[in-house]
């Protein structure tokens, strides 16, 4: 008798529930809780990213590593939304036969970090 695949552990990586785990660096999950914006949805995670990092470059696989392979766009353009309001600006750039989508919050002068 021949057993059937794990169909979660066939995946291109486990997924244990820690965004972080499978990022290449470091990602952080959670915003500021003074204030009233939500913190446990993919958005909020993509804001975290932008905010770790005002003013710089962050590569696209960043965000789909923390917010998921096939909505990490969606939850980019959700931070240019409400609770958010996040100036997110975008470029894209040729390496070979890939094309990088690379984000970049511009954050208000007090924002900054």
């Amino acid at each position: 008798m021949t057993r059937q695949p794990d169909l979660f552990r066939c995946a291109p990586f486990f997924f244990d529930g820690d965004p972080a785990a499978t990022a290449s660096e470091p990602v952080p999950t959670e915003t500021p809780s003074t204030t009233s914006e939500p913190t446990h949805t993919m958005a909020a995670r993509a804001a975290a990213i932008f905010r770790s990092r005002p003013g710089q470059w962050i590569d696209g696989r960043v965000f789909a590593d923390a917010c998921g392979y096939a909505g990490w766009r969606t939850r980019i353009s959700d931070c240019r939304r409400a609770p958010w309001f996040m100036d997110i600006e975008n470029r894209q750039r040729k390496d070979g036969r890939y094309t990088i989508s690379e984000y970049r919050w511009n954050a208000p002068a007090g924002d900054r970090s």
